[in-house]
């Protein structure tokens, strides 16, 4: 098993959960898992403009990772590592954003992209990879499930985003 986990300093992790979580995947799934967004923002005269300003052809969907949890397959990180494939995905974002197209419906005006933005982008058109929005990964600021508490959350979840300094002391 072979996994690599990106987290905010306001994510509590479950070890067990984790653990339990990642005997049931592929590592050489080219894959990232976290919370998120299901082809937000990114609808079908938008990836038209992003095909024909790239010349690429886009995915049917383009899911976003919410960037406090990130869990990479072994295969993902392999291939993230080829410098020619994250400069190339570098280059798309910061050619749609000079062409102010904005990726996501502009989930942030104030930045070309992050790193959710970039890592989701390149593993789902430059590596046909594909990005699994997990129930088992919660960020509480944007919840599925409306009435979980951060307590429930640390038990039954891998991993919970932003959790403030109180709520982690007293899990």
């Amino acid at each position: 098993m072979r996994f690599y986990l990106i987290t905010d300093d306001d994510v509590f992790i479950n070890p067990r959960q984790l653990l339990s979580f990642v005997r049931r995947r592929d590592p050489t799934e080219l894959a990232i898992y976290g919370p998120g967004f299901c082809d937000w923002g990114v609808r079908r005269k938008h990836k038209e403009m992003i095909a024909a300003t790239l010349g690429v052809t886009l995915p049917q969907f383009l899911h976003i990772v919410i960037g406090g949890i990130m869990l990479f397959t072994h295969a993902a990180v392999k291939q993230f590592s080829d410098a020619t494939v994250l400069m190339r995905c570098i280059d798309d974002l910061e050619t749609l954003y000079a062409n102010r197209i904005k990726l996501w419906d502009g989930l942030k005006d104030s930045a070309m992209y992050n790193q959710d933005w970039l890592f989701c982008w390149c593993l789902q058109v430059r590596m046909g990879g594909t990005v699994h929005l997990d129930n088992a990964f919660e960020d509480i600021e944007f919840p599925h499930r409306k009435c979980l508490s951060i307590s429930d959350a640390s038990r039954e979840l891998v991993g919970t985003h932003h959790t403030n300094p109180r709520r982690m002391r007293a899990l």
